[in-house]
Formats: structure tokens, sequence, C-alpha cells
């Protein structure tokens, strides 16, 4: 897996690029400026920097990449797929069940992919940090 990872500074420049991308689409959020409502490839181009800016930080090294962290990485990606793959089985059972399209939120197909990968990350820095802090407890 360490072979097709990208180098650790990747991960630092992703990070930069999804915090400028965020503030960017708050701001245009709540500052409505003529700039933002007549271009709206902006906005498109905001959304494709952001699908950057994850793939840089979820395919990139870690400072000290070693056989560990490499099964954190698979451990956490497995657990966050199985999850999402219940809770969108149960959501469209129900659904259809119901006689409703299933349809769950309105911008799905930009929310959905970013909130897969949040838990993603949030699950992995939270194995590595374990495991980090248990290594300098023994």
């Amino acid at each position: 897996m360490k072979t097709w990872l990208l180098p650790h500074p990747c991960k630092i420049a992703g990070q930069v690029l999804l915090f400028v991308m965020l503030a960017l689409i708050f701001s245009s959020i709540y500052i409505e400026t003529a700039l933002f409502q007549r271009s709206s490839w902006l906005m498109i181009a905001a959304q494709i920097a952001i699908y950057v800016a994850i793939v840089l930080m979820s395919i990139s090294r870690e400072k000290d990449e070693d056989e560990m962290t490499s099964s954190l990485r698979g451990r956490a990606l497995k657990e966050v797929g199985y999850c999402l793959l219940v809770i969108y089985a149960i959501y469209h059972i129900v659904e259809v069940a119901m006689g409703e399209q299933p349809y769950m939120l309105r911008d799905e197909e930009f929310i959905t992919p970013f909130l897969a990968w949040v838990a993603y990350y949030c699950r992995f820095e939270g194995l590595l940090k374990r495991s980090r802090k248990r290594e300098f407890t023994i």
C-alpha cells in the first residue's frame, strides 16, 4: 500500500486547499455577491478543488508511515465503508417500502461523498492518535 501513496507534503497541500475552498464556499453563502451569483462555474471549480484536496489528503503518506499505519488506514476504510453500506441500504429499503423516490439530501452528489470522506478521515486519524498515545504511555 505504501508504494502508491503520495508524499507527505501532498497531505499538507490538500489540507490548505480544503480550508481555502471551504472558506470560499461559506463566504459565498453568507456574503451574497454578484460575482458568485453570476458565475456558477466558480462554485463548480470550488467543488472540484475540494475533491482534489480530499484525494490529496486521503492517499498521502503520514510522516511515519509503517505497516501499523497502513493497517489502520485499511481498517478505517473498511469500517466506514460497511457503516455507509448499511445506512444506505436501510434508507433505500424504507423509502422504497413507503413508495417514495429515495432522495436523502438536496445536493446528494456533492455532500454524500464529502460526508463519507469526513467519516473515514476522522476515524483514521482517531485510530492513529490512539495507537500513538498507547505507544508513548507504555
